[in-house]
């Protein structure tokens, strides 16, 4: 079992009922349970860092409900990762959400030979400009960011609050300030998968889709009027369990559209569906 990681943790189980034999006398017999929970015991031994890049949502977008789409916010990290001297510099010693989180196993401050930073400190100020998105919605911009120190992430909280030795593993900590322990290894995993892919000289067949979700395009599913096709993958995220950290792991079959032009798609559709039948807007 598993505790969301803003409640108080479940209380650990004492130990376990004794195996008797039936009224008949026959010997109890122990049972297998297939789960989707492993446990988790290769968890970073030391603290993390945890930055910020600050500016990519403006003020503006916010007040307004129109934050910019997750492949949009991916852009634009994309950006400022190539356009900051710290994190240019250090690519290979951190992990990203690709939304604005910047999860380190190495103090980036090093570069800056200033290690006295405190929480909400600004490490480096720089800019970058945008493409325009599609329409007006996203138009060209400069955008100013700053990216930020956050603090220290203990790891060891997670064994902890599986272990019932803490009352909870809070959504936040370090005063609001840094993501949980969990939330930073989800963000390791994906590193780990993208990763692999990067180094593949382009053979690799796995995408990522969203923080945890990585899919295979290999042996898709095709349908008969085409312009369609699934791929199989998993979704995958620490979690805190009962006694023991875990990694839950999850089977996902997901519909994508073919890279097509709509009129090819319209055409192969009504082909293949009869009676279907799209009219102008």
């Amino acid at each position: 079992m598993e505790a969301n990681q803003d409640t108080a943790v479940f209380e650990i189980r004492p130990g376990f009922a004794a195996l008797e034999a039936d009224k008949g006398g026959r010997p109890a017999e122990i049972g297998v349970v297939l789960s989707n929970h492993f446990v988790t015991t290769l968890l970073p031994k030391k603290s993390l860092y945890q930055y910020t890049v600050t500016g990519l949502v403006t003020d503006e977008q916010k007040k307004e409900d129109d934050v910019p789409n997750r492949p949009r916010r991916n852009e634009l990290m994309a950006l400022a990762l190539a356009k900051s001297d710290i994190l240019h510099a250090q690519r290979n010693h951190f992990a990203t959400d690709n939304l604005e989180f910047i999860v380190a196993w190495k103090d980036l401050r090093q570069l800056q030979h200033d290690v006295q930073s405190t929480q909400g400190s600004a490490l480096e100020n720089f800019g970058i400009v945008t493409r325009e998105a599609f329409g007006t919605k996203h138009q060209q911009q400069s955008l100013p960011l700053t990216l930020m120190y956050n603090g220290t992430i203990p790891m060891d909280g997670v064994t902890a609050a599986s272990s019932g030795n803490i009352q909870a593993l809070p959504l936040r900590l370090d005063g609001e300030t840094t993501i949980s322990p969990t939330h930073a290894v989800n963000i390791l995993i994906s590193k780990a998968v993208s990763d692999q892919a990067r180094h593949s000289n382009g053979n690799s067949t796995v995408f990522q889709l969203g923080g945890n979700k990585f899919f295979d395009t290999k042996n898709p599913i095709t349908f008969d009027f085409g312009g369609v096709r699934a791929y199989r993958g998993y979704f995958a995220a620490l979690k805190v369990g009962m006694g023991q950290p875990l990694l839950n792991v999850n089977r996902n079959t997901t519909a994508f559209y073919d890279h097509t032009n709509v009129n090819d798609f319209m055409a192969a559709y009504c082909n293949k569906v009869p009676g279907a039948q799209f009219t102008d807007t």
